[in-house]
């Protein structure tokens, strides 16, 4: 009789843990992607940056999650892939390319969680890098990526089908007009950033223009830089000192080459990765946040108000609105639905911009 018990709990406890699965929702969100940079010359590098994050009622399982690339065939991704998993939140490296393949001229990727289970709240950042294969116009190329359940995660029904893809435009332009060599970008004692080239060959270019960016894909041009000599055969090398307030994190540059008659070409991208503690930077916490967090702030000296835009994971406003950079700001979106957002404060030489979650 004890052993007929036994096996009527243990029924009961499948059958509860079936309908708790098949009831369960999830919801894997796609929250961006984007080539870094979005312009690049034939023969440049750069990379693929994908970001996903999920919110649901339990654990997807390994190799639960399918996360496919297709991407134009203006840019080629050099084999064997150089796949980068920058971790995830809580949860460390899980992400692994399980297949590629080149089809009609475009290139399929394809990711999974192979290496762990994927957790509520968490969001992932990765990165594939990339060559600039043929000239494109402009915004041309594209790179689409989607994001479904697999068979080992049987069971799990996506309760928010509209924000599990994305896509991005590109351009790849002709090759620069220099044979450009070293590019590096250095943060000078904490006070400055050199940025530093060398050239082997400029043909029929006028100048450079030094761009930088803190996200990789909104670049402004702080300088320019002029010649030293054209031909053929040159070994010209040139410094140019940014001097604008240090933003912590990863800065990017790039070059703007500019020919004789202002045909326009992009170098690759250099960065530099500030550590200071006079550097300016942003805290959101609690990070993901259920509806209030605080946001604090690092390197300022005065308390001027700063404008501050809420963003979606598309770059709409959400909202706009300031904050004091010397004291304890309150952030209230308890009424906004659950997802990615991104909290950018904009001054005339200040770029600062951090991502966080918001879950129920």
């Amino acid at each position: 009789m004890m052993k007929n018990y036994k096996l009527i709990i243990c029924l009961f406890l499948l059958l509860g843990s079936a309908l708790a699965k098949a009831q369960a929702t999830y919801d894997f969100q796609v929250a961006a992607v984007s080539p870094e940079p979005f312009s690049v010359a034939v023969g440049e590098e750069g990379q693929i940056f994908i970001d996903v994050g999920y919110l649901g009622d339990a654990p997807v399982p390994i190799g639960g999650i399918r996360v496919q690339l297709s991407i134009s065939g203006e840019i080629e991704i050099p084999l064997p892939v150089n796949f980068s998993d920058n971790g995830c939140y809580l949860s460390g490296s899980i992400w692994a390319v399980t297949y590629i393949a080149y089809i009609n001229g475009n290139t399929e990727v394809v990711l999974k969680n192979m290496v762990g289970v994927m957790n509520d709240g968490v969001s992932c950042s990765m990165t594939i890098p990339f060559i600039g294969k043929s000239v494109s116009c402009e915004d041309c190329g594209a790179i689409s990526c989607n994001a479904s359940f697999t068979d080992e995660a049987i069971g799990i029904g996506d309760t928010n089908g509209n924000n599990n893809s994305a896509t991005a435009l590109f351009t790849v332009s002709a090759p620069l007009p220099i044979k450009l060599g070293e590019f590096n970008a250095k943060v000078d004692d904490c006070s400055s950033v050199n940025v530093t080239w060398n050239t082997y060959s400029e043909e029929n270019f006028d100048r450079a223009e030094v761009q930088k960016s803190v996200d990789g894909r909104n670049f402004v041009t702080i300088g320019s830089v002029k010649t030293k000599g054209n031909g053929a055969s040159v070994n010209n090398s040139y410094v140019f000192t940014d001097n604008t307030p240090l933003v912590s994190g990863t800065v990017y540059y790039r070059l703007k080459a500019i020919d004789l008659d202002n045909s326009i070409s992009y170098s690759r991208v250099a960065t530099a990765i500030v550590k200071c503690d006079n550097a300016i930077d942003m805290n959101i916490y609690p990070n993901p946040t259920h509806g209030e967090a605080n946001v604090t702030f690092s390197g300022f000296k005065t308390n001027n108000m700063r404008e501050m835009l809420l963003l979606n994971v598309k770059g709409d406003v959400v909202k706009n609105f300031k904050m004091d950079p010397l004291s304890n700001n309150n952030l209230n979106i308890s009424e906004l639905p659950s997802g990615v957002y991104y909290l950018k404060l904009v001054d005339e030489s200040i770029v600062l911009q951090k991502k966080f979650i918001k879950v129920n």
